[in-house]
């Protein structure tokens, strides 16, 4: 057998590297034997190392391996090859052994977490190394941690590391060391769910320093902020650029209801803030309803690059200062708002003059139609889910509901016989679930359900868009978030908005609209400055919620009787078919320690020392808000997702207690005492929403989890 077929047949074997190095290895002893002197034995070894570097000796490696194709072509030679061989080969493994165990020294064979000190030096002792720019809460975080302890193990060359992106800022260049980087996912997919194989595979194409960012370091985006921020400033005040560019035109249309409106006038705001022009969608009777309530201008006066529009939504003319039926509204847009939102696109993207074409759609979640507009125009789209994250995987799951025979009920009886406590097991990021904690809707006996069918659809369709939106933070809804992350698309989870604004230098004309539908009695305020820290409860039941005179009497003698100060929003259309009455006597009782209002700046009053408490009727944007201002929760919820809010304010994040449907004053009197009271109790729900309050901050604070997927946001849809 030939030396050639003898390393084709190892080769064959799968022997790997070592022993094909032992056996290139083998054949330059012969090489240097035969250049030391004329002998023909296979005994004699001369390093050829310092030999092979002489030019004139390339001529003489190719004679010598003709040469030795001749030589060793009987049995005799083939054995004494193999004992070489076999030689080569024990001591090539002992020297990889050696190497191993150098290398596990230098902190090889595992995964490792390094301070910024550290950083420098661990870098520049090993020729290969992969770090991980990590942020604590980030899920996305949690998945490269998985496999990047997989790997490292394996790949004993290259040192694995990770940095905590909250405490350490360092520089992509640091004393002329240049890193190769992933920042977010890039290259990965456009899903979390990626392999260990497709990261191996990536890292193996990177250079030999490389960083790992979920998103953007620190001190990156703290600059990319600054430099944008400064531009969105001077365009806002309407300084002309000093050189032309494309500016990008961000469409955002809210569903037609103040919880909707509320975020996407803040999400609008913030992208505003970064450059892009806005056109915000409102319907006719919406529009109008800001105007009146002196939330927004007429014109464009205070930004110009921030306006206004208006479509119908098919529902007859009103002018009521009300929320519309929600069943109707819901039908009615699913039927006649695709056509005027495209004629309003088309005008855009063809009539020219100062606005730029939409470059992108940012749209409700609940305002699917919009997707049919963006397919046929082939403009992309992402979608604002309102919602929290629990609370939008229940609508996700409204199809399995109807499938299992959970949804509809078969019987009006199964809302008070107990069947609403069946145990859901099954969702995947959510535990401790009954049936009766799923979004309201499905707390219907008619297949044919409006709502039911409605939320189902948009819930699904949400999975059509470029990305997914939520105002909610990952460390307040981790496991959801990640099981979401499996069926969605890329999502962006940045809230709380409240916060991420305030972390913003918003120019005063951007900061000056606002999105509430009714008028705001700023007075609330002012009478909350006269009161002691943490005395007064504060009472909204939100922009949709109606009960009957019953029930909202029976609040009322609940407050009278706890003996707490309160301040209560009190709607013109929040008791059905009547003007909300109360009682002389009530009124009487309560004319020092009550103060009630139409509507007021409900996140001015969470804020407030005062506020100690807050009845509520557990909307995302009021759970929101009360955990921003570190205020536990008594909850009411009346329909839609609100009892899954309320479900995880009491089990999971420990900042609520639940008030039974049937209201009695009793119970409304004994759980505001408990809520304010220094029992053991109430002290836990305050330590508890102060806990939620500082995680709240660290989200949105520059490095945070939200801050960063901002900026994230930012550039995808710019990228568009």
């Amino acid at each position: 057998m030939d030396p050639d077929s003898f390393r084709s047949t190892l080769s064959s074997l799968a022997f790997g590297n070592v022993i094909a190095a032992a056996a290139r290895d083998y054949q330059k002893e012969l090489l240097a034997k035969e250049k030391a002197q004329p002998s023909t034995s296979a005994d004699e070894i001369v390093d050829l190392d310092e030999l092979m570097d002489d030019p004139e000796l390339e001529k003489l490696h190719a004679e010598r391996i003709a040469a030795l194709k001749v030589k060793l072509s009987g049995p005799l030679a083939f054995f004494l090859f193999y004992d070489n061989l076999r030689l080569s080969l024990h001591f090539s493994v002992q020297k990889e052994v050696e190497k191993r165990e150098v290398l596990k020294k230098q902190g090889h064979g595992e995964y490792r977490e390094i301070t910024e000190g550290e950083f420098l030096g661990e870098v520049t002792g090993s020729e290969r190394v992969v770090c991980h720019f990590y942020h604590r809460e980030f899920y996305r975080c949690k998945i490269m941690d998985k496999h990047l302890k997989a790997l490292a193990p394996v790949h004993i060359n290259t040192k694995f590391i990770k940095l905590d992106a909250e405490v350490n800022q360092i520089q992509i260049q640091k004393n002329g060391i240049a890193f190769d980087r992933i920042v977010g996912f890039q290259d990965l997919g456009s899903k979390d769910d990626f392999t260990a194989r497709a990261l191996e595979n990536l890292l193996k194409r990177k250079g030999k320093h490389f960083l790992l960012a979920s998103s953007y370091t620190v001190r990156d985006m703290q600059a990319r902020a600054e430099e944008q921020g400064e531009r969105g400033r001077s365009v806002a005040m309407g300084d002309a650029p000093s050189q032309p560019e494309k500016m990008p035109h961000a469409v955002c249309i809210p569903y037609p209801a103040q919880g909707h409106v509320t975020p996407m006038m803040k999400l609008a705001k913030l992208l505003r803030f970064y450059g892009f022009r806005i056109t915000f969608v409102n319907t006719h009777f919406n529009h109008k309803r800001l105007l009146r309530s002196g939330a927004v201008v007429p014109s464009e006066a205070a930004d110009p690059g921030f306006r206004f529009e208006s479509i119908p939504d098919g529902l007859p003319p009103s002018e009521t200062d009300a929320t519309q039926d929600v069943p109707s509204l819901c039908h009615s847009i699913s039927k006649h708002a695709l056509l005027p939102f495209l004629d309003l696109l088309r005008r855009f993207n063809t009539d020219g003059g100062d606005a730029p074409p939409v470059s992108c759609i940012v749209s409700d979640g609940s305002m699917s139609f919009t997707l049919d507009a963006a397919r046929e125009l082939r403009i992309p789209e992402v979608v604002l889910r309102t919602s929290s994250a629990c609370g939008f995987m229940g609508y996700l799951h409204y199809q399995h509901l109807i499938d299992r025979g959970l949804t509809p009920l078969k019987h009006e009886s199964d809302i008070t016989n107990g069947f609403l406590d069946t145990p859901i097991d099954w969702v995947p990021g959510m535990k401790n679930m009954r049936l009766r904690d799923f979004p309201s809707f499905i707390r219907t006996t008619d297949r044919d359900d409006i709502m039911l069918n409605y939320c189902n659809r948009q819930a699904q369709r949400s999975t059509l868009a470029a990305a997914v939106i939520f105002n909610t933070f990952d460390e307040l809804e981790g496991p959801v978030l990640e099981a979401m992350a499996a069926i969605l698309p890329p999502m962006y989870t940045v809230g709380p908005l409240s916060l991420l604004l305030q972390h913003h230098q918003i120019p005063d004309a951007l900061a000056s609209l606002r999105s509430n539908l009714w008028k705001e009695e700023s007075g609330c305020l002012e009478w909350l400055d006269g009161r002691a820290p943490g005395s007064v409860v504060y009472v909204n039941f939100g922009s949709i919620t109606v009960m009957s005179h019953e029930q909202l009497v029976e609040f009322a003698w609940g407050l009278v009787d706890s003996e707490y100060e309160f301040l209560w929003v009190i709607r013109p259309d929040l008791v059905r078919g009547h003007a909300p009455a109360l009682p002389a006597e009530f009124l009487e009782k309560t004319r020092e320690r009550g103060m009630m209002a139409s509507w007021c700046p409900q996140e001015e009053v969470l804020g407030h020392a005062a506020v100690g408490g807050f009845l509520t009727h557990s909307g995302w944007n009021s759970t929101l808000e009360s955990i921003v201002g570190g205020v536990p929760m008594l909850s009411w919820p009346f329909f839609s997702e609100q009892q899954t809010n309320c479900r995880y304010a009491c089990t999971e994040w420990g900042n609520g207690m639940e008030i039974d449907n049937n209201v009695r004053r009793e119970e409304v009197e004994g759980l505001i005492r408990k809520l304010m009271g220094n029992g053991e109790k109430g002290r836990e729900m305050r330590r508890r929403a102060a806990g939620w309050k500082e995680a709240a901050e660290r989200a949105a604070q520059p490095g945070g989890s939200s801050f960063l997927n901002l900026a994230r946001l930012v550039d995808l849809l710019r990228d568009f």
